[in-house]
């Protein structure tokens, strides 16, 4: 159970990190092709547009500073995740590596 809910969270921030990038990448060609860029471009960027105006500008660096603050965190909790064992494509390369080296060595005969 705990596997379905760590991987179902997975899941939701990949689901979260992609509409995100989808906004930017939508308000990038609003800024780039302006009033011709299409119906839904237009739309978005409106909403985007209305929600920056509605927020007090004081609110709004306020979440890109606990945002930021939230992104170190994470980034520095990542840095120090204890290893338990070698990853497992280390011991792919290990291997792979010693083939290749055992196969080129010419073979002894006693």
């Amino acid at each position: 159970m705990l596997e379905f809910v760590v991987k179902a969270k997975q899941y939701m921030w990949d689901f979260v990190e992609l509409a995100f990038v989808a906004v930017l990448g939508i308000m990038l060609i609003y800024l780039v092709l302006g009033k011709d860029s299409g119906v839904f471009v237009l739309s978005v960027a409106g909403n985007v547009i209305k929600f920056t105006n509605d927020v007090p500008a004081g609110d709004l660096v306020a979440f890109a500073i606990v945002g930021a603050l939230l992104y170190w965190f994470a980034q520095r909790n990542r840095s120090y995740r204890p290893l338990v064992g070698p990853d497992i494509s280390q011991l792919l390369d290990r291997a792979l590596r010693q083939h290749i080296a055992m196969r080129d060595k010419p073979v002894r005969r006693a």
